[in-house]
């Protein structure tokens, strides 16, 4: 059976961007032209929806304000930070940053207190004159 309510509100979304986003109309006239239902042809667009819907929720930031794990990895060499002490100061272990900093794993939130660390610790380190 699923959820009723996601469900309901694929069906919403998928109703609304059939009469408004001329890019769903297509998706639903080419359905429809491989001899899909109308009926067919939503079940299939509120699938294409999940799937965006799913990957906006698994990385909400995708516009890349916060650079991925090997930008951070750079960041830190280039501030001559061992990983070790970043680890630390994440409360984290070297292996679990060693993992997001060769992209191994994927956290936003942990990129996100990774990279504010990084910034913390660069405008704490003494400013050269040049």
């Amino acid at each position: 059976g699923g959820n009723r309510q996601a469900n309901w509100a694929l069906y919403e979304i998928a109703i609304k961007r059939m009469a408004y986003d001329e890019r769903t109309r297509r998706y639903v006239a080419r359905r429809t032209s491989e001899g899909k239902s109308r009926r067919e042809a939503v079940r299939c667009l509120k699938r294409y929806i999940a799937r965006e819907v799913y990957h906006v929720l698994m990385d909400p930031n995708p516009d890349g304000a916060t650079p991925e794990g090997p930008e951070l990895a750079k960041m830190r060499k280039a501030m001559r930070v061992t990983q070790k002490k970043a680890a630390a100061e994440l409360g984290l272990s070297a292996a679990t940053l060693g993992h997001l900093e060769r992209g191994k794993r994927r956290s936003t939130k942990l990129e996100r207190r990774y990279y504010e660390l990084l910034c913390e610790l660069e405008r704490a380190l003494p400013q050269t004159a040049s």
